[in-house]
């Protein structure tokens, strides 16, 4: 039979061993936050490469050297 510390120990450990619903939500906002930001920063590099791909091609110069 447990003492009764063993059984108080037992149900700390069940308490805090998963998340509660507050901190669920908050990494939630995070994660969200975070896909934003790697979106728009994805965003901004397909511009930019297209603004290289335009001027190289307006400017008639090759990307990358010819195939053999």
């Amino acid at each position: 039979m447990p003492t009764g510390s063993a059984r108080r120990r037992r149900k700390q450990e069940q308490c805090c061993g998963h998340l509660n619903s507050l901190s669920a939500i908050k990494y939630a906002i995070v994660s969200l936050y975070i896909l934003v930001l790697l979106t728009i920063f994805g965003l901004c590099l397909a511009v930019v490469g297209l603004r290289v791909g335009r001027s190289a091609k307006l400017a008639n110069v090759p990307l990358s050297p010819p195939a053999d």
